[in-house]
């Protein structure tokens, strides 16, 4: 769309932190879709170690974590020096959720809407149910009609300021309000009752329909290839959307409408490992894995990618203006490195200096409040607060010797 299409230009690294599986899918095919590096983490703990370990150009954090929630993970981020920009997604959208996820130190924050896939294949079924298509009349009188021109002045005004998220937000509203439409009206009821001939439900759909068309047509900046499976649902060319498409009235009438495919169809893990490793590209509607049970381990040869090395600790310094992290020379046996580690509330630096750790020496070089650190010292987490207890190595073991 016209003045949509110039800001989408820099890919940006970007971790997302989300335990709800469809959810996680959902955000981040459509940021894949968009040309960004996409890494994804389940869990708080996972999401802190990610972020304190590599450099990211923005957070997404999801409020409710398990084993460590959202808050107390940019909270320990921002008390590390790490100021990279944090996004809270939450279906939490109350004042004081809010209020508290700014105070962590979150730099804004976005609700998340109820499932927008299963809205899109909720009224697209009954459409091919009720008509076999999309419906005749074109309603112009509804609840749904009002939502939009609310939701499109919004929708106008925060791209016109790049304001992407508070864009986001009006789509959201919008898809609630024909979400709520829907649950009220009862249009299944109607054609029990009344028949698919009714014309009140040919209105009631057509509203629908309409709401959820024009919620792809704003979306598709985000989302473009998404968007375009949900043209094509409801009997409409998958192609991007022009400015005249964001009008009320669009939708054809007594249209066939084929059986599309999931929105967010769910990823074959093998291809996704593999796909990290080389450069990215859209893809074209991937094959949907079959259902299987949740399972976090890992295959060897991921953890061979890791390489763990014993250090021996010869520099250890406080980092200025940062309570946790400890500026330290290690000697990899080959060489000698920089890391920077968050352990300065546990141990005082001339403790460390002659101690032997493991770290991981093949992480990205990443900055953390201004200074380059080269890798990772591991640690053991204990406790709630998860106090970090490095590992201990015996003396007698050489400076760089592979740990597997």
């Amino acid at each position: 769309m016209g003045g949509a299409s110039g800001w989408r230009r820099r890919s940006l690294k970007l971790l997302l932190v989300e335990d709800d599986a469809e959810t996680r899918a959902y955000i981040a095919n459509g940021l894949s879709e968009e040309g960004h590096l996409v890494v994804e983490a389940a869990r708080g703990d996972e999401g802190l170690y990610l972020a304190a370990g590599e450099a990211f150009d923005l957070l997404i954090v999801d409020r409710m974590l398990p084993k460590l929630d959202g808050l107390g993970l940019v909270k320990t981020l921002r008390g590390a020096g790490n100021r990279t920009p944090a996004l809270f997604l939450t279906a939490l959208g109350g004042v004081d959720d809010r209020v508290a996820g700014l105070h962590a130190g979150g730099d804004d924050y976005l609700v998340k809407p109820f499932a927008f896939a299963e809205l899109s294949a909720r009224v697209a079924a009954l459409c091919r149910q009720s008509f076999g298509g999309t419906p005749r009349e074109v309603c112009t009188d509804n609840e749904v009609m009002a939502a939009f021109g609310e939701a499109e002045a919004e929708w106008r005004a925060a791209m016109t300021e790049c304001q992407f998220h508070r864009a986001l937000e009006a789509v959201w509203k919008l898809l609630t309000s024909v979400n709520g439409y829907v649950v009220v009206k009862e249009p299944w009821k109607i054609r029990k009752q009344e028949g698919a001939e009714s014309s009140r439900l040919h209105r009631v759909l057509s509203a629908a329909a309409e709401g959820v068309r024009l919620a792809a047509v704003m979306l598709s900046p985000f989302i473009p290839a998404t968007s375009r499976r949900i043209f094509q649902t409801f009997a409409l060319d998958p192609k991007d959307p022009a400015t005249a498409d964001l009008a009320w009235g669009r939708l054809p009438v007594s249209t066939p409408m084929p059986e599309a495919p999931a929105l967010f169809p769910r990823a074959d893990a093998a291809a996704y490992l593999s796909g990290k490793e080389g450069p990215m590209a859209e893809s074209a509607a991937p094959s949907p894995a079959p259902a299987a049970p949740t399972d976090d381990r890992i295959a060897i040869e991921d953890f061979q990618k890791v390489r763990l090395r014993t250090a021996k600790i010869l520099v250890a310094e406080r980092v200025p203006k940062s309570n946790k992290l400890m500026r330290l020379e290690v000697d990899l046996g080959d060489e000698r490195r920089q890391i920077v580690a968050g352990i300065a509330a546990q141990y005082e630096p001339e403790a460390l200096v002659g101690r032997n750790v493991v770290v991981v020496a093949n992480l990205k070089p990443a900055k953390l409040m201004g200074v380059e650190s080269n890798g990772m010292v591991l640690a053991a987490s204990v406790g709630e607060a998860g106090a970090p207890v490095l590992l201990d190595v015996p003396a007698d073991v050489p400076p760089g010797s592979k740990v597997k």
